[in-house]
């Protein structure tokens, strides 16, 4: 079975620019308030003889967290639909927490999922989709822990892979009343200097 995959995470897994790529996406985010709900994709492009995968993402939970991890309609293991509805996508994990998040996907049935076609994967997707949260004012970066990531193949041994991290920063909010005064202050400096070249004239 496929889940072998996930039970070998413990040996370290070499990301090799062969092709095949795990990335997260938009890999650098700008969130504009504290407080604000926002989300990352994580995506795979590339991919070819892809039975199953595995990732660990993980960030500074002082400035943002997960509050969710959900399989987008159409993901990258079963963008039909076909074998969730046939009862055959095993959903080995997929949980949040404040700084990390985790997922794990393969298939009940390798056979049937082969003769549905839907089996092996290849190309381009979205994995799975994180709903995270703003909670302070600040910049992390949000990275793929190489011992806990995975794509397998048929046989269940691990393929090479490139991982592409990615940045959140979150901004502190404008304040209106600042904006004001900055305004206000701004206009001062120009008219003060138009009326000092007014006098030279």
């Amino acid at each position: 079975m496929l889940a072998s995959i996930f039970m070998s995470i413990a040996m370290p897994r070499p990301a090799k620019a062969d092709g095949m790529t795990i990335a997260v996406d938009p890999a650098s985010i700008t969130v504009n308030n504290v407080g604000d709900v926002f989300t990352v994709n994580v995506t795979i492009a590339n991919a070819a003889n892809v039975y199953g995968v595995q990732f660990k993402l993980q960030w500074n939970g002082a400035i943002v967290n997960c509050t969710s991890v959900t399989l987008p309609s159409g993901h990258f293991m079963d963008p039909d639909g076909v074998e969730q509805a046939n009862d055959n996508l095993w959903i080995i994990s997929k949980k949040r927490g404040d700084s990390t998040a985790e997922y794990a996907v393969t298939y009940y049935s390798l056979d049937d999922a082969d003769a549905r076609g839907t089996t092996p994967r290849i190309g381009n997707g979205i994995l799975a989709t994180l709903t995270m949260k703003a909670l302070a004012v600040g910049s992390t970066q949000i990275t793929f822990d190489l011992d806990g990531t995975v794509i397998g193949d048929r046989n269940g041994q691990p393929l090479d892979f490139t991982k592409v991290d990615g940045e959140i920063t979150v901004v502190p909010e404008f304040n209106s009343i600042g904006l004001i005064l900055m305004l206000i202050a701004a206009t001062t400096v120009t008219l003060l200097a138009i009326k000092k070249q007014t006098k030279k004239l």
